[in-house]
């Protein structure tokens, strides 16, 4: 089994778990996090364009820093991110 390095959720890789999502392992440092803790610290917007605009799966917390060209654009206020192509 694996362990989401953020909130201790456990399951068998490529499981899927109906509250908490599946488990990712970040291409930047290899943490693992669920689906939920992605979406709770960075959104569902972040989580969507992550898996459908880039080639990579990256932890909150290095989505959030920009690693591997994902840069922080401020839109009337509300901070969106996006994939530089």
């Amino acid at each position: 089994t694996y362990a989401c390095d953020i909130c201790g959720f456990e399951e068998k890789w490529d499981a899927h778990d109906d509250r908490r999502g599946d488990l990712w392992e970040c291409d930047y440092c290899g943490k693992h996090f669920c689906t939920a803790c992605f979406i709770e610290e960075v959104g569902r917007d972040a989580f969507d364009k992550m898996l459908g605009e880039t080639d990579y799966v990256l932890c909150p917390e290095h989505y959030k820093e920009g690693v591997f060209g994902i840069e922080e654009t401020d839109k009337g206020g509300a901070h969106m991110k996006y994939a530089v192509i």
